[in-house]
Protein backbone atom coordinates (compact mmCIF):
# COMPACT_ATOMS: atom_id res chain seq x y z
CA UNK A 1 0.00 0.00 0.00
CA UNK A 2 0.95 3.75 -0.70
CA UNK A 3 2.24 6.15 1.71
CA UNK A 4 -0.90 8.77 1.89
CA UNK A 5 0.14 11.76 0.80
CA UNK A 6 -0.65 15.46 1.90
CA UNK A 7 -3.40 17.05 -0.56
CA UNK A 8 -0.65 19.79 -1.27
CA UNK A 9 1.49 17.45 -2.87
CA UNK A 10 -1.21 16.14 -4.79
CA UNK A 11 -2.31 19.02 -5.85
CA UNK A 12 1.68 19.57 -7.32
CA UNK A 13 1.61 15.87 -8.88
CA UNK A 14 -1.98 16.60 -11.05
CA UNK A 15 -0.69 20.06 -12.23
CA UNK A 16 2.94 19.20 -13.00
CA UNK A 17 2.43 18.13 -16.30
CA UNK A 18 1.20 21.20 -17.48
CA UNK A 19 3.35 23.55 -15.50
CA UNK A 20 6.19 21.81 -16.59
CA UNK A 21 7.12 24.19 -19.91
CA UNK A 22 6.96 27.16 -17.06
CA UNK A 23 9.07 25.37 -14.87
CA UNK A 24 11.60 24.58 -17.22
CA UNK A 25 11.63 28.33 -18.20
CA UNK A 26 12.28 29.33 -14.63
CA UNK A 27 15.23 27.18 -14.79
CA UNK A 28 16.62 29.51 -17.20
CA UNK A 29 15.51 32.90 -15.47
CA UNK A 30 17.06 31.70 -12.68
CA UNK A 31 20.07 32.25 -14.06
CA UNK A 32 19.75 36.09 -12.84
CA UNK A 33 18.83 35.10 -9.34
CA UNK A 34 21.94 36.90 -8.03
CA UNK A 35 19.72 40.02 -8.89
CA UNK A 36 17.16 39.44 -6.72
CA UNK A 37 16.39 39.57 -3.25
CA UNK A 38 17.47 36.45 -1.62
CA UNK A 39 14.03 35.33 -0.71
CA UNK A 40 12.42 35.41 -3.85
CA UNK A 41 12.71 32.06 -5.80
CA UNK A 42 11.91 33.60 -9.48
CA UNK A 43 10.26 36.95 -10.53
CA UNK A 44 6.81 37.02 -11.92
CA UNK A 45 9.00 39.24 -14.85
CA UNK A 46 11.72 37.20 -15.34
CA UNK A 47 9.71 33.81 -15.48
CA UNK A 48 7.40 36.04 -17.99
CA UNK A 49 10.30 36.76 -20.04
CA UNK A 50 11.97 33.21 -20.26
CA UNK A 51 8.51 32.33 -21.00
CA UNK A 52 8.29 34.51 -24.19
CA UNK A 53 11.50 32.86 -24.78
CA UNK A 54 10.75 29.67 -24.58
CA UNK A 55 7.33 29.23 -26.13
CA UNK A 56 8.85 29.70 -29.91
CA UNK A 57 10.66 26.65 -29.03
CA UNK A 58 7.99 24.42 -27.64
CA UNK A 59 5.29 22.13 -29.40
CA UNK A 60 2.44 23.49 -31.03
CA UNK A 61 -0.01 21.95 -29.11
CA UNK A 62 1.58 23.85 -25.58
CA UNK A 63 1.54 26.85 -27.29
CA UNK A 64 -2.03 26.74 -28.09
CA UNK A 65 -3.20 25.56 -24.97
CA UNK A 66 -1.66 28.87 -23.46
CA UNK A 67 -3.12 30.92 -26.16
CA UNK A 68 -6.47 29.56 -25.30
CA UNK A 69 -6.91 30.82 -21.85
CA UNK A 70 -7.21 34.10 -22.88
CA UNK A 71 -5.41 36.99 -21.05
CA UNK A 72 -7.42 36.82 -17.78
CA UNK A 73 -6.86 33.07 -18.05
CA UNK A 74 -2.84 33.11 -18.80
CA UNK A 75 -2.16 35.66 -16.22
CA UNK A 76 -3.98 33.22 -13.46
CA UNK A 77 -2.13 30.45 -14.92
CA UNK A 78 1.53 31.55 -15.04
CA UNK A 79 0.75 33.31 -11.42
CA UNK A 80 -0.28 29.47 -9.85
CA UNK A 81 2.62 27.82 -12.07
CA UNK A 82 5.31 30.33 -10.84
CA UNK A 83 3.80 29.30 -7.28
CA UNK A 84 3.77 25.65 -7.59
CA UNK A 85 7.32 25.67 -9.28
CA UNK A 86 8.72 27.29 -6.59
CA UNK A 87 6.77 25.30 -3.58
CA UNK A 88 8.36 22.58 -5.58
CA UNK A 89 11.61 23.13 -4.59
CA UNK A 90 10.43 23.45 -0.92
CA UNK A 91 7.60 21.45 0.23
CA UNK A 92 7.24 22.97 3.63
CA UNK A 93 3.59 22.15 5.30
CA UNK A 94 3.09 24.00 7.99
CA UNK A 95 0.65 22.75 10.65
CA UNK A 96 0.28 25.70 13.60
CA UNK A 97 -0.71 24.33 16.84
CA UNK A 98 -5.06 24.02 17.09
CA UNK A 99 -5.37 25.44 20.37
CA UNK A 100 -2.63 28.23 19.26
CA UNK A 101 -4.38 28.72 15.72
CA UNK A 102 -7.54 30.54 16.47
CA UNK A 103 -6.23 33.05 18.34
CA UNK A 104 -3.39 33.84 16.25
CA UNK A 105 -5.14 34.04 13.33
CA UNK A 106 -7.49 36.40 15.15
CA UNK A 107 -5.02 39.08 15.75
CA UNK A 108 -4.95 42.42 14.58
CA UNK A 109 -1.96 43.42 12.73
CA UNK A 110 -2.56 46.44 11.77
CA UNK A 111 0.91 48.16 12.74
CA UNK A 112 3.01 45.23 12.13
CA UNK A 113 5.72 45.91 9.38
CA UNK A 114 5.06 44.96 6.12
CA UNK A 115 8.45 43.89 5.62
CA UNK A 116 8.42 41.62 8.21
CA UNK A 117 6.21 39.40 6.08
CA UNK A 118 9.65 38.93 3.60
CA UNK A 119 10.87 36.67 5.94
CA UNK A 120 9.03 33.02 5.48
CA UNK A 121 11.67 30.53 6.53
CA UNK A 122 11.25 29.06 3.16
CA UNK A 123 10.76 30.94 -0.70
CA UNK A 124 7.31 29.15 -0.73
CA UNK A 125 5.34 27.84 2.31
CA UNK A 126 1.87 25.98 2.53
CA UNK A 127 -0.10 26.64 5.55
CA UNK A 128 -2.85 24.78 6.64
CA UNK A 129 -5.73 26.87 7.41
CA UNK A 130 -8.76 24.90 9.40
CA UNK A 131 -11.95 26.66 9.16
CA UNK A 132 -11.21 29.37 6.69
CA UNK A 133 -13.51 29.94 3.52
CA UNK A 134 -13.00 31.75 0.05
CA UNK A 135 -15.56 34.12 -0.96
CA UNK A 136 -18.97 32.31 -2.22
CA UNK A 137 -19.38 32.34 -6.19
CA UNK A 138 -23.74 33.73 -5.72
CA UNK A 139 -24.37 35.82 -2.94
CA UNK A 140 -25.86 33.40 0.13
CA UNK A 141 -23.97 30.61 0.04
CA UNK A 142 -21.14 29.46 1.26
CA UNK A 143 -17.77 29.77 0.27
CA UNK A 144 -15.37 27.14 -0.95
CA UNK A 145 -13.49 25.57 1.82
CA UNK A 146 -9.56 26.51 2.24
CA UNK A 147 -7.88 23.65 3.24
CA UNK A 148 -4.66 25.74 3.01
CA UNK A 149 -2.74 28.82 1.10
CA UNK A 150 0.77 28.75 -0.83
CA UNK A 151 2.74 31.68 -0.03
CA UNK A 152 5.68 33.13 -1.92
CA UNK A 153 7.20 36.33 -2.07
CA UNK A 154 7.85 38.17 -5.50
CA UNK A 155 8.81 41.62 -6.97
CA UNK A 156 6.51 43.74 -7.94
CA UNK A 157 6.39 47.44 -9.94
CA UNK A 158 9.60 49.87 -9.14
CA UNK A 159 10.80 46.51 -7.48
CA UNK A 160 8.24 46.62 -4.62
CA UNK A 161 8.15 43.44 -2.19
CA UNK A 162 5.41 41.26 -2.92
CA UNK A 163 3.50 38.63 -1.16
CA UNK A 164 1.50 36.27 -3.46
CA UNK A 165 -1.50 33.80 -1.86
CA UNK A 166 -2.39 30.92 -3.90
CA UNK A 167 -5.32 29.06 -2.09
CA UNK A 168 -6.10 25.38 -1.91
CA UNK A 169 -9.41 24.67 -2.76
CA UNK A 170 -11.38 22.02 -4.07
CA UNK A 171 -13.50 24.27 -6.42
CA UNK A 172 -11.72 25.07 -9.34
CA UNK A 173 -9.36 23.75 -12.31
CA UNK A 174 -6.42 22.36 -10.24
CA UNK A 175 -4.30 24.46 -12.86
CA UNK A 176 -6.31 27.44 -12.52
CA UNK A 177 -6.81 28.52 -8.73
CA UNK A 178 -6.58 32.68 -8.29
CA UNK A 179 -3.76 34.15 -6.83
CA UNK A 180 -3.81 37.30 -4.06
CA UNK A 181 -0.97 39.44 -4.77
CA UNK A 182 -0.29 41.94 -1.96
CA UNK A 183 2.35 45.02 -1.25
CA UNK A 184 4.83 44.98 1.46
CA UNK A 185 6.95 48.12 -0.19
CA UNK A 186 5.58 50.69 2.37
CA UNK A 187 3.86 50.94 5.93
CA UNK A 188 2.16 48.16 7.85
CA UNK A 189 0.97 44.87 6.97
CA UNK A 190 -2.48 46.70 6.97
CA UNK A 191 -1.58 49.07 4.83
CA UNK A 192 -0.81 46.65 2.21
CA UNK A 193 -4.17 44.40 3.09
CA UNK A 194 -5.64 47.54 2.35
CA UNK A 195 -4.33 48.33 -0.88
CA UNK A 196 -5.61 44.95 -2.08
CA UNK A 197 -8.90 45.18 -1.15
CA UNK A 198 -9.21 48.80 -2.79
CA UNK A 199 -7.87 47.18 -6.08
CA UNK A 200 -10.66 44.81 -6.04
CA UNK A 201 -13.34 47.43 -5.33
CA UNK A 202 -12.35 48.93 -9.05
CA UNK A 203 -11.74 45.99 -10.63
CA UNK A 204 -13.60 44.43 -13.84
CA UNK A 205 -13.58 41.33 -12.32
CA UNK A 206 -16.48 39.00 -12.65
CA UNK A 207 -17.98 39.50 -8.76
CA UNK A 208 -21.29 36.69 -9.46
CA UNK A 209 -24.07 39.51 -8.69
CA UNK A 210 -22.24 40.56 -5.46
CA UNK A 211 -21.42 43.90 -4.77
CA UNK A 212 -17.78 45.35 -4.95
CA UNK A 213 -18.04 46.29 -1.20
CA UNK A 214 -19.28 42.52 -0.07
CA UNK A 215 -16.46 41.18 -2.52
CA UNK A 216 -13.90 42.80 -0.71
CA UNK A 217 -15.67 41.82 2.66
CA UNK A 218 -15.41 38.35 1.71
CA UNK A 219 -11.54 38.75 0.37
CA UNK A 220 -10.46 40.19 3.54
CA UNK A 221 -11.73 37.37 5.65
CA UNK A 222 -9.45 35.22 4.20
CA UNK A 223 -6.85 37.30 3.52
CA UNK A 224 -6.16 38.56 6.48
CA UNK A 225 -6.30 35.51 8.71
CA UNK A 226 -3.83 33.82 6.62
CA UNK A 227 -1.36 36.89 6.54
CA UNK A 228 -1.86 36.75 10.67
CA UNK A 229 -0.32 32.73 10.00
CA UNK A 230 2.13 33.84 7.79
CA UNK A 231 3.45 36.73 10.33
CA UNK A 232 3.86 33.93 12.86
CA UNK A 233 6.19 32.35 10.47
CA UNK A 234 7.71 35.09 10.25
CA UNK A 235 8.25 35.75 13.35
CA UNK A 236 10.96 33.30 14.56
CA UNK A 237 8.33 30.89 15.82
CA UNK A 238 9.43 27.59 17.47
CA UNK A 239 9.46 24.57 14.56
CA UNK A 240 9.43 21.04 15.05
CA UNK A 241 9.82 18.20 12.92
CA UNK A 242 9.17 14.60 13.80
CA UNK A 243 8.97 15.90 17.58
CA UNK A 244 12.27 17.79 17.34
CA UNK A 245 13.21 21.12 17.17
CA UNK A 246 14.45 21.94 13.88
CA UNK A 247 14.70 25.12 11.35
CA UNK A 248 13.30 25.42 7.93
CA UNK A 249 15.43 26.47 4.97
CA UNK A 250 15.59 26.58 1.08
CA UNK A 251 17.40 24.01 -0.55
CA UNK A 252 21.23 24.63 -1.45
CA UNK A 253 23.03 24.05 -4.77
CA UNK A 254 24.33 20.72 -4.93
CA UNK A 255 27.68 20.67 -7.06
CA UNK A 256 27.42 18.46 -10.16
CA UNK A 257 29.21 18.57 -13.59
CA UNK A 258 27.17 20.70 -15.18
CA UNK A 259 27.72 23.30 -11.82
CA UNK A 260 25.96 23.92 -8.74
CA UNK A 261 22.01 22.67 -9.70
CA UNK A 262 19.08 23.03 -7.11
CA UNK A 263 17.14 19.69 -6.67
CA UNK A 264 13.53 19.41 -5.42
CA UNK A 265 13.18 17.41 -2.05
CA UNK A 266 11.54 13.64 -3.02
CA UNK A 267 8.57 14.41 -0.25
CA UNK A 268 7.07 17.25 1.81
CA UNK A 269 8.52 18.01 5.01
CA UNK A 270 5.34 18.74 7.69
CA UNK A 271 6.43 21.23 10.32
CA UNK A 272 4.76 21.90 13.59
CA UNK A 273 4.48 25.33 14.50
CA UNK A 274 3.84 26.63 18.60
CA UNK A 275 3.99 23.38 19.71
CA UNK A 276 5.44 24.42 22.85
CA UNK A 277 3.62 27.55 23.14
CA UNK A 278 0.48 25.55 22.32
CA UNK A 279 1.27 22.95 25.35
CA UNK A 280 1.48 26.18 27.55
CA UNK A 281 -2.34 27.92 26.18
CA UNK A 282 -3.81 24.53 27.27
CA UNK A 283 -2.11 24.27 30.85
CA UNK A 284 -2.80 27.70 31.31
CA UNK A 285 -6.85 27.67 30.37
CA UNK A 286 -6.94 24.25 32.17
CA UNK A 287 -6.12 25.99 35.49
CA UNK A 288 -8.17 28.58 34.49
CA UNK A 289 -11.02 26.76 34.57
CA UNK A 290 -10.18 25.36 37.72
CA UNK A 291 -9.69 28.50 39.37
CA UNK A 292 -13.09 29.50 37.87
CA UNK A 293 -15.09 26.50 39.75
CA UNK A 294 -12.95 26.31 42.31
CA UNK A 295 -14.04 28.07 45.91
CA UNK A 296 -10.63 29.82 47.28
CA UNK A 297 -11.22 33.20 47.89
CA UNK A 298 -8.18 34.58 46.16
CA UNK A 299 -8.58 36.81 42.82
CA UNK A 300 -10.07 34.71 39.53
CA UNK A 301 -6.97 35.11 36.98
CA UNK A 302 -8.13 36.66 33.84
CA UNK A 303 -7.56 36.18 30.12
CA UNK A 304 -5.31 38.56 28.16
CA UNK A 305 -6.32 39.46 24.98
CA UNK A 306 -3.36 38.45 22.51
CA UNK A 307 -1.61 41.08 20.23
CA UNK A 308 1.17 42.10 18.45
CA UNK A 309 3.81 44.22 20.45
CA UNK A 310 6.19 46.10 18.67
CA UNK A 311 9.21 47.91 20.59
CA UNK A 312 12.54 49.87 19.23
CA UNK A 313 15.76 48.32 20.60
CA UNK A 314 19.71 49.35 20.80
CA UNK A 315 21.10 52.42 21.43
CA UNK A 316 18.80 55.98 22.17
CA UNK A 317 22.64 57.98 21.09
CA UNK A 318 25.38 58.21 18.69
CA UNK A 319 28.97 57.95 20.25
CA UNK A 320 28.85 62.14 19.69
CA UNK A 321 26.11 62.26 22.29
CA UNK A 322 23.12 63.30 19.63
CA UNK A 323 20.16 61.64 19.62
CA UNK A 324 19.37 58.72 17.24
CA UNK A 325 15.61 58.68 15.61
CA UNK A 326 13.26 56.38 16.58
CA UNK A 327 12.74 55.42 13.25
CA UNK A 328 16.23 54.19 12.49
CA UNK A 329 16.74 51.93 15.29
CA UNK A 330 15.91 48.37 15.40
CA UNK A 331 12.35 47.38 15.76
CA UNK A 332 11.80 44.66 17.52
CA UNK A 333 8.06 42.58 16.86
CA UNK A 334 6.21 39.67 19.37
CA UNK A 335 3.50 37.85 19.47
CA UNK A 336 1.64 38.07 22.81
CA UNK A 337 -1.03 35.29 23.24
CA UNK A 338 -4.09 35.49 25.26
CA UNK A 339 -2.67 33.40 28.20
CA UNK A 340 -4.54 33.68 31.62
CA UNK A 341 -3.01 36.76 34.02
CA UNK A 342 -1.86 35.03 37.27
CA UNK A 343 -1.71 31.37 36.17
CA UNK A 344 1.92 31.33 33.74
CA UNK A 345 4.08 33.48 32.44
CA UNK A 346 4.84 32.48 28.95
CA UNK A 347 6.34 35.48 27.42
CA UNK A 348 9.12 33.59 27.18
CA UNK A 349 7.63 31.53 24.79
CA UNK A 350 6.15 34.46 22.75
CA UNK A 351 7.87 35.09 18.81
CA UNK A 352 10.41 37.54 18.37
CA UNK A 353 11.03 39.28 15.22
CA UNK A 354 14.43 40.65 15.30
CA UNK A 355 15.38 43.34 14.05
CA UNK A 356 13.52 45.14 11.46
CA UNK A 357 14.40 48.92 10.43
CA UNK A 358 10.85 51.09 10.73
Amino acid sequence: MGVHQHRARQRLDTVAPRYRPIWDAIEIARRDAATWPAHVYVTSAAAGEAVADTLCCSPERTVDELLSLGELGMATFMSAAITMGTWRMTQGIYRIDPDLYPALIATPAAKIPADVLTRLPEWCCYVETPGLHLPPHTPGTSGPLLHGAWARLDVGKAGAPLLALTPDIDETAPHLPPTQHIVLSAGTVDDGIEATLREWEGSDAPMGGMSPQLVVSEVAAWVRPVVNALLYLCAGAEFTRGGQAATPANPQPVPTKRGPRLFAPQQPTTWDVGVRLGAALRRAYAARCEALGGTHAGPVPHVRVAHWHGFHTGARKRADGSEIPLAQRPLDVRWLPPIPVGIEDVDKLASVIRPVTA
